[in-house]
This record gives structure tokens, C-alpha cells and sequence, in this order.
């Protein structure tokens, strides 16, 4: 968590959120959240990092980013993956997003894949960039992509499927 002023940004209050709180080793999930205010024209980077994630969990397929705010200046989001498990590492991009200007923005990125070198390390970037007096304030969140279903859950679904099937035939069978 960081508040304060930075150069030109008279205003910045920035918190990021990861494992253990949110996410796990093998869930990742990644969450920054920051307002920024600037009194003049600037550049401001906002870098959130973690190290110390493995093998994904069972049926996560990748990662997504998902992305949004508002800005009167422009903004861009990157995330990355370094399965060298750096702080702040930028071996691998899994989504870029952006360039967004003027009032509200969105976007999701997604990534099908991971590192296949364990332990690894993830990292999520804002760069925001204002040509004088401005205000941007974004929600930026990096986790596993979602699951595809386990075949527990496909095969309850498909045992439904056929009980229905079964009272749908029994009931013709009376009315017959």
C-alpha cells in the first residue's frame, strides 16, 4: 500500500491484495486498485508483484486479466510471468490492454498456458499518463482463468440430464 505524492501526481493512494488473503499457489490471483491525481503533465508506472506460485490447480486452463476505471489522461495494463519466480519479472507477457483514453475504460486479456517452471513469479503493470491536471482511477485483478469442469461436476450434470430424460419418457409412457 502506498499514498503520497509522487512528482507531478499530487495525489496517489494505491493498495494491492494477493495470496495469502486472496488467491493461493496454485489459484493465482493479483488485485491492485489506485486512484491518482496530478497537478501537471506526467508519467506514473505502477508495478504489483509476487513470487512463490506453482502448478496450476487442477482444470485451470490459464490466466485473465480484467481491467477497468476511468481517466482523463491515457492509460495501458500489462501482465506478466517469469518462471525464473523474480519479483517484478517480464519473461513471459499473458495479456496487454490499452491504450484507453478519455473517460471510462474496460478489458480482459486472457492467457492459455503456464509457466512449466515451478516456482514462478507474476506481475501485474498500470502505466498512466497524463498531459497536465488529471485524475485516473482503475481496479486491475490477474487470476486463473475459470476452471473448465471437473468430470465429477460433468458427470453429476450428465446423471440430471438423464433423470430428466427418464421422467420425460415415463410420462409419455402414462399418458399413452
Amino acid at each position: 500500500m502506498y499514498k503520497g505524492v509522487i512528482g507531478t501526481w499530487s495525489y496517489n493512494v494505491s493498495t494491492g491484495i494477493t495470496m495469502p488473503v486472496v488467491g493461493t499457489a496454485t489459484m493465482p490471483k493479483l488485485d491492485l486498485n489506485s486512484v491518482n491525481v496530478s497537478s501537471g503533465a506526467g508519467d506514473l508506472w505502477l508495478w504489483f508483484s509476487e513470487i512463490g506460485f506453482v502448478q496450476l490447480a487442477p482444470g485451470v486452463t490459464g490466466y485473465e486479466l480484467d481491467w477497468g476505471g476511468t481517466t482523463t489522461g491515457t492509460v495501458d495494463a500489462k501482465a506478466f510471468f517469469d518462471p525464473g519466480n523474480i519479483l517484478f519479472g517480464t519473461a513471459t507477457t499473458i495479456a496487454t490492454l490499452g491504450p484507453y483514453s478519455g473517460g471510462s475504460f474496460s478489458g480482459t486479456g486472457n492467457y492459455t498456458g503456464n509457466p512449466g517452471s515451478y516456482p514462478y513469479s507474476i506481475t501485474i503493470m498500470t502505466h498512466i499518463n497524463h498531459q497536465g491536471v488529471g485524475n485516473t482511477s482503475f481496479n486491475e485483478d490477474l487470476h486463473a482463468a475459470n476452471p473448465v469442469p471437473e468430470p465429477a461436476t460433468m458427470l453429476l450434470f450428465g446423471t440430471g440430464l438423464v433423470g430428466i430424460a427418464g421422467l420425460a419418457k415415463r410420462r409419455l409412457a402414462k399418458k399413452a
